[in-house]
């Protein structure tokens, strides 16, 4: 049912109806994985059936409204918080930021647990039901565990049934605008994970010695990062993107193949790196992640706090690793890019730093690093048509894949190894 405001005028019939307002707004807030959207489904059906009313998104999200902000407004009305339990939720960042604002808001979380999910209940949760059951069992055992069937003969359900039908045309009229409208709104990405990089300082660029380094990686020059701030754990995936633009990688890659029919198609799956990006694309993207959450500023990376996060307090060319624990490059990858995260993280948590998808930087190009900031800020004067790419791709021999290395091509590019992921700071 969509969430909706009565009439003032009702308000002030009896304050009985008040009190039936009151019932009528309280609701379980299901916390799920995109993945798990149609078992989900079907959960808030068999409980709104007996009685429940459940608050899921994107269902519940009024046409035009803040997504981030209506979570968190929904959470805090909740009753209490229902966890669809499973495998993808385990790995979710928008279903653990949901559990961590429950725990705020001393709220109720309660787990159920689907075939397929880790055996072991999560430490802030109690477990609803086992995961051994069936589908249908693990929600029979979470009605009993809710414990609060509606009696349909009851006064006020006979008057919040009457209240339903005054505000029947207002609700169904809401719930097909908001039909209408669900496809042109961007939802917060599934899978999205954050990681804090410190403030420091680090020598940026190549000496002259590291093999496969370039005059455009010199002169090496120390740069001090004096804010922290956060980088995307791993790069866009197809999945995110799909769910903050609204476009699918097959979509992206026909752009270029009716152009270009002898480029590379991809492989297909959720969990791998978007490429064919632009870099305009790119700065979309994080223009639209900024929508879904005011509370941040989302953008690209600059080249130096690329290149500080890339090597996390090592020196050398692939983070103090060997090339093949962190990286897939031409020499591995068998000319396909793979899942992110199936590598080895750097020291601070990032996956695919070097390899896989090479990734967009902000700043404009520069042939060298003469006159470079130091501070780590955007370079930005010098009105190149270029843009910064940094890592190398799964295409790339391992020395383009080193911490060191770039190179620029135009902000409208797209290549079948192009990707990026994003930094952000709060507000």
């Amino acid at each position: 049912m969509m969430p909706f405001a009565l009439p003032g005028p009702i308000f002030v019939l009896h304050p009985f109806v008040d009190r039936i307002a009151k019932q009528m707004k309280r609701h379980f807030f299901v916390s799920h994985s995109r993945a798990d959207s149609e078992i989900a489904q079907e959960l808030v059906e068999f409980l709104e059936s007996r009685g429940f009313k459940c608050w899921i998104a994107p269902r519940d999200i009024r046409p035009g409204a803040d997504w981030a902000l209506s979570i968190l407004r929904a959470i805090e009305e909740a009753e209490a918080l229902i966890v669809l339990k499973s495998g993808n939720s385990d790995s979710s960042g928008h279903v653990l930021r949901e559990k961590i604002q429950a725990r705020e808001m001393k709220k109720r979380i309660i787990e159920c647990a689907i075939p397929g999910a880790d055996p072991e209940p999560s430490a802030d949760a109690p477990r609803a039901v086992s995961a051994g059951g069936d589908v249908h069992s693990s929600f029979l055992e979470l009605q009993e565990k809710l414990g609060r069937s509606r009696k349909k003969g009851s006064v006020i359900g006979r008057a919040a049934g009457i209240v339903a039908l005054l505000i029947l045309p207002l609700a169904l009229g809401a719930l097909l605008l908001n039909a209408s409208r669900r496809g042109e709104m961007p939802v917060w990405p599934d899978g999205i994970v954050f990681a804090d990089i410190p403030p420091g300082s680090f020598s940026m660029g190549a000496p002259e010695d590291e093999t496969g380094s370039t005059k455009a990686e010199r002169p090496v020059h120390s740069v001090s990062i004096s804010s922290g701030f956060q980088m995307m754990t791993t790069e866009v995936t197809r999945g995110m993107w799909r769910d903050v633009m609204g476009e699918t990688q097959e979509e992206l890659c026909e752009r270029v193949l009716r152009n270009e029919p002898r480029s590379p198609r991809p492989v297909t799956g959720d969990e791998y790196p978007v490429c064919y990006v632009t870099w305009n694309e790119a700065r979309e993207f994080a223009r639209r992640m900024g929508e879904l959450d005011p509370e941040h500023t989302y953008r690209l990376p600059t080249e130096a706090e690329w290149e500080y996060a890339c090597r996390a307090g090592t020196r050398g060319p692939a983070c103090g690793s060997s090339i093949d624990s962190i990286a897939w490059h031409q020499g591995n990858s068998g000319g396909q890019p793979h899942p992110v995260a199936m590598k080895s993280p750097n020291g601070w948590g990032l996956y695919d730093m070097l390899g896989n998808a090479s990734e967009w930087c902000l700043d404009p190009w520069h042939d060298d690093y003469t006159g470079a900031p130091v501070d780590g800020s955007e370079w930005a004067v010098n009105g190149s048509q270029y843009r910064v790419w940094r890592g190398g791709g799964y295409i790339n021999a391992p020395h383009i894949c080193r911490s060191a290395f770039r190179d620029r091509r135009r902000p409208d590019f797209r290549q079948c190894s192009r990707g990026f992921r994003l930094v952000r700071t709060a507000n």
